[in-house]
């Protein structure tokens, strides 16, 4: 199974956390990068499976620092459906 690249527009967002609703094959992962356009500067999620409404994405880095900032998200998607995303703050 080949991964396939979702790739959003540019956007901003407010908050400290991403969830997402998501699900994969038992086989299947997703990864999700998110790049401030202004600087340039990456945040990378480990590798996710399974079935979730809500799940928590932790990043390699504080993700609240992109906040209010320009960002593109691009998500890795191998035998995976993802159905929604939301910023936010715990």
């Amino acid at each position: 199974i080949r991964p396939e690249k979702v790739v959003t527009k540019e956007f901003t967002f407010a908050g400290s956390v991403l969830q997402i609703n998501f699900e994969t094959s038992a086989r299947g992962w997703l990864k999700i990068t998110l790049r401030n356009t202004e600087t340039g500067e990456e945040r990378h999620s480990d590798e996710l499976f399974g079935n979730r409404i809500n799940r928590i994405v932790d990043f390699d880095g504080d993700v609240e620092k992109f906040s209010g900032s320009p960002v593109i998200m691009e998500m890795e998607l191998c035998d995976a459906d993802i159905y929604a995303f939301e910023f936010g703050d715990l």
